[in-house]
């Protein structure tokens, strides 16, 4: 339970999360009261000989993770004694390794630890190795043989000093209350110098003094902090990438490593070796030109470097011995591990790990950091949702310092967000840095609430509906019908029938599964021919992953039926069917420009029911849990090599398949009776769908009423009147130009029907009827063609027939 002042370190934003709490974020540089230090020293320990801002992160890192059993060591060394001969050290505990508390009693504590002891697996009589730490084990090899270890761990138990150990588990060496030069080197130093000696200790003094960048005080304490493990959820516009290229400078120009000694006895140092890596090479390029335009701000940073090339990778070399590598790595960027193998770090900093699977990120950086122990990382991303590594190092690890700053910490805030035009999901997302569960579920919960409708799945009775009585257990004549079919072998074969409302609403009106078992896709087709006979529905969209077989089968018995019987309804299921490859491209029009376009089924599929769930347009059965629980369970699993979403389950017992046939059902319709429809018929419009159902006003437009009027006039009405289904959506669109040229050919039109009567009166004998007919008189309406022929040529951004004119012979006169 956290304690009742922790909340006054912290910054209310005015928005809450996603689980509803409130959404706020710690303020470093407020000073924490007395009463709140206090119970955290008299707790766990805490150190406050260091700066305030440190006092606030061991707070909030244990209101986090309370911890009562696992502490960790926080001096360079301390001793544990035996628990029956307190006067005998039974082992020596390092700074930062871990112990397991047992009793909490006086000025020493009983505690457990951990050592973990090797055998080699060739030789047990070879030479034992002792450690505490069994990643290093792990790596290490026999001295005799280079056999493989046996790690076998052990527990001591013994008292040691609890000022010596604390419950605050992050690995930092704390931020100090001044940035001081050692006496004995200060006078060794001028003013300047070491003027300059304390802004290389400070990364904050460091920015200002050698890159002229002052850092803003969220900036300031990410950079100062020394955590060995840091995680950046910040949101967008807060300087994170920009601040990150500037601590990789301040740790490439003041950071060096022994290597031992050369063969002449001297001392040998090496430069840092700094590793980027990003699921994109955008992210690489971002990040390398941020460093290149901050290295030039210092002539004498610019001329250390000696190397800058983007190929096989990027790799920047300074005459100190330092390296900063760049490597992309994951699906989107094809590479997964392979480029980070065999490579060293000193310090490791991830971007966008959350488009990063976990096992690639896993691969790329785990096999460093066993190697050197030393090698300390930082990882910063965009939360996406997924509950992966990114989201464990935010909200469950304790060796990980979070430092979460939503984009509300800048002072322009309010400029900021008055240009800002996002969905909420987006914005949270974005600028508040908050894992909505938009990536994690497709469905969201409350559009899923809104969907279900309390009637069932073939009710006779009637269903109250706007008012209106509407009954679900038959067809509405005004409504159009569609089936959607997932075939499973597993799960078995999912059917559902959705009606399409002329008001653009969709009713999921009866779900089938046909239950894996002997002769399963037999009965699944006799189940699809009754469904027919029943609903009529235009068309039957089947999974082609299962079904091409089960197509042509029912086809074949479509053709057979109207051999015998062509009213019968079973001979017209056949051109109905139509197999929908979830992996393949399909093809669509553009509703504004008619263009035939291509996209990926699956994404296109999920998209499109996403967006009748987001606009309140469909509408299914309380009753039905398996469909409720399957739009729950339905996630994006992560994305492609091409950038395009992979969907997933969460739970794969609960399943999908249901949610799929639905889909088959709805994408049905758009890509058959909507402006979306490949082969629908082509008409010379202008116009552009808001929405499905969107409704059947016109927008007005100030110029060309007779125009408008005959676009109005080619929409097909329905039995009562109102445009067909499918078209009810239609906005006239204004478009001048479009305008212009039928005004044009209307003009033309007149004169020419004006001259041809002309002519018949006055017409030589001799001369053609094709030739009067395309005559055209004097010089003037050379101007008419000319803009007549250039308006027809440029589509005038509308679906249109394109037509050819023919310029006719002169007629001089």
């Amino acid at each position: 339970m956290s304690h009742p002042l922790f909340d006054s370190i912290l910054v209310d934003t005015g928005y809450k999360s996603a689980d509803g709490s409130a959404l706020k974020y710690v303020d470093y540089s407020r000073p924490a009261p007395k009463a709140l230090v206090d119970s955290y020293c008299k707790d766990y320990n805490i150190n406050t000989d260091c700066s305030g801002a440190c006092v606030n992160c061991q707070i909030s890192q244990l209101n986090k993770y309370p911890n009562e059993g696992t502490w960790a060591v926080k001096v360079s060394v301390t001793d544990m004694y035996d628990p029956k001969d307190i006067s005998r050290v039974v082992l020596k505990l390092k700074k930062f390794q871990q112990v397991k508390v047992l009793k909490r009693e006086g000025e020493f504590w009983l505690v457990s630890a951990t050592r973990y002891i090797g055998t080699c697996m060739k030789n047990e009589s070879h030479k034992r190795f002792t450690t505490m730490n069994r990643a290093l084990l792990s790596e290490k090899r026999c001295e005799e043989c280079e056999g493989e270890f046996m790690i076998e761990p052990h527990q001591i138990e013994g008292f040691v000093s609890k000022n010596h150990i604390t419950g605050f588990l992050i690995q930092c060496n704390f931020i100090p209350k001044e940035y001081e030069i050692p006496d004995e080197v200060a006078g060794l130093l001028s003013d300047k110098e070491e003027e300059m000696a304390k802004a290389a200790l400070d990364p904050a003094s460091w920015s200002k003094t050698f890159l002229s960048r002052k850092l803003r005080p969220h900036q300031q304490i990410a950079n100062r902090c020394s955590a060995k493990y840091m995680s950046l959820r910040w949101g967008r516009r807060s300087g994170k990438s920009y601040g990150q290229a500037i601590s990789i400078l301040n740790y490439v120009f003041n950071t060096q490593f022994y290597e031992g000694k050369d063969t002449s006895g001297n001392d040998v140092y090496r430069g840092a070796i700094v590793l980027i890596i990003s699921p994109f090479l955008s992210q690489i390029s971002l990040i390398w030109d941020d460093i290149k335009e901050l290295l030039k701000r210092n002539p004498e940073l610019w001329a250390m470097q000696l190397r800058d090339v983007k190929t096989p990778f990027h790799q920047m070399e300074f005459s100190n011995g330092a390296v900063i590598k760049g490597f992309t790595t994951g699906a989107s960027s094809k590479q997964e591990a392979s480029t980070i193998r065999g490579q060293k770090a000193d310090l490791i900093y991830a971007d966008e790990v959350d488009y990063i699977p976990s096992d690639d990120l896993k691969k790329a950086i785990e096999p460093i950091m066993l190697t050197y122990p030393h090698v300390k990382m930082q990882a910063s991303s965009t939360p996406k949702g997924k509950r992966e590594w990114f989201y464990s190092s935010c909200r469950e690890w304790p060796h990980f310092k979070e430092f979460y700053f939503p984009s509300t910490v800048l002072d322009n805030w309010d400029e900021i967000k008055a240009t800002l035009d996002l969905t909420h999901d987006s914005f949270m997302q974005e600028y508040m840095a908050d894992f909505i569960p938009e990536e994690m579920g497709v469905y969201q919960p409350h559009f899923i609430s809104d969907a279900e409708m309390d009637f069932t799945y073939r009710q006779p009775a009637p269903f109250e509906w706007m008012g209106q009585q509407v009954w679900l257990d038959k067809p509405v004549p005004t409504w159009v019908y569609s089936i959607g079919v997932d075939w499973n072998t597993n799960a078995g074969t999912e059917i559902m029938v959705v009606g399409h409302a002329p008001s653009g609403h969709c009713f999921a009106v009866e779900a089938v599964n046909v239950p894996k078992q002997d002769w399963q896709m037999i009965k699944a087709e006799n189940a699809i021919f009754s469904l027919h006979a029943k609903w009529n529905p235009r068309f039957i969209y089947v999974d082609a992953g299962h079904g091409v077989g089960q197509i042509e089968h029912m086809q074949a018995a479509s053709s057979q039926a109207a051999t015998n019987d062509p009213n019968h309804p079973d001979a017209k299921i056949g051109p109905k069917i139509k197999a929908y490859d979830f992996s393949a491209r399909i093809e669509y029009r553009h509703p504004v420009t008619g263009e035939i376009r291509t996209s990926i089924a699956k994404p296109f599929l999920v998209e499109n029911s996403v967006r009748h769930f987001e606009n309140r347009l469909i509408y299914f059965p309380a009753t039905d849990g398996i469909l409720h629980n399957q739009l729950l369970n339905y996630i994006k699993a992560g994305i492609s090599n091409t950038g395009m979403p992979r969907y997933g389950m969460t739970d794969n017992k609960i399943g999908d398949h249901r949610v799929d046939a639905l889909n088959l059902a709805l994408v049905a319709f758009k890509l058959e009776m909507t402006d979306f429809a490949k082969d629908g018929p082509i008409v010379t419009n202008i116009a552009i769908s808001k929405g499905f159902g969107s409704g059947s006003d016109l927008r007005m437009i100030k110029d060309g009423g007779s125009i408008l009027a005959e676009i109005r006039g080619k929409i097909p009405l329905g039995p009562n009147g109102q445009p067909a289904t499918g078209l009810s959506a239609l906005y006239v669109r204004h478009d001048p130009e479009y305008l212009k040229m039928r005004e044009a050919e209307r003009i033309l039109e007149q004169r020419k029907t004006s001259l041809s009567r002309t002519a018949s009166l006055t017409k030589d004998p001799r001369q053609k009827e094709e030739d009067i007919k395309t005559d055209r008189p004097g010089w003037h309406t050379d101007e008419e063609w000319k803009f007549q022929l250039e308006m027809i040529n440029r589509r005038a951004s509308a679906r249109m027939h394109r037509r050819s004119i023919d310029k006719p012979k002169r007629n001089t006169i």
